[in-house]
């Protein structure tokens, strides 16, 4: 009898960095598409590609992608040094300046979110981050001459 095979890590965490790429990508097309209050906009002020406003650069997926792979390397070429909790207290700042976190943690309850109070949501996303970075943490432990590569 065949059993299923678990996912690996690998294949989690290209797919988590897709759905923080989409949810960045949609907010940052709202953002875009949205005019500011009481802003004129014309040949000067208009957003350019570069920006989508001022305290707001954009970003591309790929710079995102990359942000991350050099977390992870970094956690991983100095696994020894840091132990877990070190890698855990280097990882979830990545983890928070990389994922859209609101809207991977909203997703994972699925349609219960709507249900949450505005507490419960901030309790859930602060464990759900939590638990991405010591995913990472325990995952990327050590340093073996991995690299990333981004097509």
């Amino acid at each position: 009898m065949l059993r299923p095979r678990r996912p690996s890590v690998l294949f989690l965490s290209v797919c988590l960095a897709l759905f923080s790429l989409i949810g960045a990508a949609a907010t940052n097309a709202e953002t875009a598409s949205r005019p500011s209050e009481g802003a004129v906009h014309d040949a000067d002020t208009a957003p350019t590609a570069s920006a989508t406003s001022p305290s707001t650069p954009s970003v591309t997926p790929t710079a995102v992608v990359e942000r991350l792979h050099a977390g992870l390397l970094r956690s991983m070429t100095e696994a020894n040094e840091l132990g877990f909790q070190g890698r855990f207290d280097y990882l979830r700042p990545v983890v928070e300046e990389n994922f859209d976190l609101g809207f991977m943690g909203s997703k994972s309850v699925g349609r219960h979110w709507k249900k949450l109070t505005p507490e419960e949501q901030q309790v859930w996303l602060e464990k759900f981050t939590g638990f991405l970075a010591a995913n990472y943490a325990g995952n990327f432990n050590a340093y073996d001459g991995e690299s990333f590569h981004t097509l």
